[in-house]
């Protein structure tokens, strides 16, 4: 609220940043409705920062359940790298298209989806959370 105060003609500031914190705090606060909702304004602003607000959109639409719409914001991740092509979330977008392709009752898309996120995380700490829930996923598929 400060820093619109202070910048109230910041544009990415006021249509993307801080709706895309807002949105993390609605996530957080169990509302992906609203977290939804803030990301809309900043929808213009893909291209500029297309990984976070893709991606946080991705995870609302997998906390409704709604696979099939988690799975296109995952996509447009995993088409588009070279745009950020040493973001943490390009991984991540793996294990979210693993996990909307079960919503959508695809276990072979998804399997692929998680043996692409290992192969990308395989030299990560073995007991990142996030790494230990995606093994017992992809075991519970086997």
């Amino acid at each position: 609220d400060e820093l619109k105060q202070r910048f109230p003609t910041d544009t990415l500031l006021n249509k993307e940043r801080l709706p895309l914190m807002h949105a993390r705090l609605e996530m957080q606060r169990g509302n992906p409705a609203q977290a939804l909702q803030l990301l809309e304004t900043a929808r213009l602003f893909e291209g500029c920062l297309l990984f976070p607000i893709v991606y946080l959109r991705g995870q609302a639409y997998l906390s409704q359940r709604k696979g099939s719409e988690a799975a296109a914001e995952f996509q447009k991740l995993l088409d588009n790298r070279g745009w950020q092509v040493n973001s943490a979330l390009y991984p991540l977008a793996h294990l979210g298209a693993a996990r909307s392709a079960l919503l959508q009752g695809d276990p072979d898309k998804a399997r692929q989806a998680y043996q692409n996120f290992f192969v990308l995380w395989q030299d990560a700490d073995p007991d990142l959370l996030v790494l230990l829930e995606a093994k017992k996923e992809y075991e519970e598929l086997e």
